[in-house]
């Protein structure tokens, strides 16, 4: 990315880094309280349905991945 930015573009985007509109800055504070609250807790916990080794592999994921080539067939 940084060889494909202009010297004006590359300010702009230190000027953004350096000064964030207000809509990024709650993003990214909701995003570090996600984190520190993920953090607090210690030990990472998977969500409901979530694959675990050992686990057979999902009907629906098997069929989506049979369903898609990934090869083009000639006709």
């Amino acid at each position: 990315m940084f060889d494909v930015l202009t010297d004006e573009q590359w300010m702009r985007l230190q000027g953004l880094i350096d000064n964030p509109p207000e809509c990024a800055k709650t993003i990214l504070n909701r995003a570090r309280e996600r984190r520190g609250e993920r953090e607090q807790s210690g030990v990472w916990q998977p969500g409901p349905g979530f694959w675990r080794p050992g686990d057979p592999i999902p009907a629906q994921y098997r069929q989506e991945r049979n369903t898609r080539s990934r090869f083009p067939r000639s006709e």
